[in-house]
């Protein structure tokens, strides 16, 4: 079942009691089962990449299994509980790879999602890492190409192979004034995720980081730190 939650406010309610109702679809029978994936919407479809298949990661042994990874771009139209589905097999392996990641950081901007970070597993290392790749999508594109069953190839764009600034999982990517991109707080780990401190490799970002993206990779990155950023998985606004 898909769920719908809704968040009212009040104006100067930062500092007044809110609520929130959630209201259970039961007909949405055909939406995607996925989870810290991303998301767009256009003209009412909505197209889903990354993220992972199965619930809540184990902790201990494979907490994340590569069989529950999400392999395919998804389009979904609400209207009609229809589901088309597209292979990631036979796209450049950088892109294929960086669509198997879980909880990167994404963001609409006109037709294009703009995917960055995540953590998954990388070919030519043969290990899980957090990824410093951005990813873009033209959305009317490819949500067309899945419904056609035409190549996705043309639709995509990846115009920061890795930067070591976008390797991040659990942050926000957003939009700041002026049309610089800010990543904001996350963490990177790079190994297996297992619960031993000392086997997991975790550093925290504590900053926000914006920056532009020029012809030759990201452009003007700029970088503050607060203890306060110390945090994933969490919401930004």
């Amino acid at each position: 079942a898909l769920l719908a939650a809704t968040l009212a406010l009040t104006p100067g309610a930062f500092a007044q009691p809110f609520a929130v109702s959630v209201v259970e679809r039961t007909d949405l029978t055909n939406a995607p089962a996925l989870h810290s994936g991303a998301v767009a919407e256009h003209d009412g479809l909505w197209l889903f990449v990354a993220g992972r298949t199965n619930g809540l990661h184990a902790f201990f042994g494979d907490a994340f299994p590569r069989e529950s990874e999400n392999d395919s771009v998804f389009v979904y139209d609400r209207a009609t509980d229809t589901r088309w589905s597209a292979s990631l097999d036979g796209l450049d392996p950088a892109i294929a790879n960086h669509f198997r990641t879980t909880n990167g950081q994404f963001l609409s901007r006109g037709d294009s999602l703009i995917y960055v970070g995540g953590y998954g597993h990388r070919e030519t290392e043969a290990e899980k890492v957090t990824f410093g790749a951005m990813t873009v999508l033209d959305v009317p594109g490819i949500i067309d190409a899945v419904i056609a069953g035409t190549d996705l190839a043309p639709h995509l764009s990846q115009p920061i192979v890795w930067d070591d600034a976008l390797a991040v999982t659990g942050g926000h990517l957003v939009e700041s004034p002026g049309g610089r991109l800010a990543l904001i707080g996350g963490n990177r780990f790079d190994g297996e995720y297992i619960t031993s401190p000392s086997a997991v490799q975790q550093v925290y970002t504590e900053a926000i980081r914006t920056f532009d993206v020029g012809a030759s990779g990201l452009v003007d990155v700029e970088e503050t730190t607060d203890p306060e950023l110390h945090r994933r998985d969490g919401n930004a606004a």
